[in-house]
């Protein structure tokens, strides 16, 4: 995660990695600077910017727990923490193959990106979708949706962006 006002950098990369970079509202361009030598000499993880932190989640670290989603367990990624309640973002894993829930959000964003497995997308006033990994969606506040036919190894990196009052 970025915190505002600041440059950032790719900490680790592996073949075939993707980066996603999400902004609600995009607020910047983002660019890259090759002549900008990194890393810089001023290693300071616990700074913060705008009431937000830097942010290093590492999986192998993480546990699973109940989500709020029925069917899933959720891994949190620290998102809501580092970032002050503006945002919040977990993965996914599914645990129940048949379930079939029913979800509605009333926040600004929900966005989610298709890590492992597949499952049909089905919303209110569109067809039914298959994804497959990355594969990624956004349903819009107020907007019924499920998740159907999830393979058993499903797993989704899923942001949510709460409504600014």
């Amino acid at each position: 995660m970025q915190p505002p006002e600041i440059r950032h950098r790719v900490l680790e990369c592996a073949p075939g990695a993707e980066v996603l970079e999400i902004s609600c509202p995009a607020v910047h361009e983002t660019i890259a600077d090759p002549a900008l030598p990194l890393p810089t000499p001023v290693f300071a993880p616990k700074r913060e910017w705008s009431g937000q932190t830097f942010l290093h989640h590492d999986p192998a670290k993480a546990t699973w727990e109940p989500s709020r989603v029925p069917g899933f367990r959720a891994r949190d990624l620290g998102i809501a923490r580092a970032s002050g309640g503006l945002a919040d973002a977990r993965v996914l894993k599914n645990a129940e193959v048949s379930a079939r829930t029913r979800r509605v959000h009333d926040g600004e964003l929900l966005f989610a990106f298709v890590l492992e497995g597949s499952a049909t997308l089905a919303c209110e006033a569109h067809p039914a979708v298959t994804l497959a990994a990355g594969d990624a969606f956004v349903i819009p506040a107020g907007v019924p949706f499920t998740l159907e036919d999830r393979s058993a190894n499903l797993e989704l990196f899923e942001l949510a962006v709460p409504r600014a009052d």
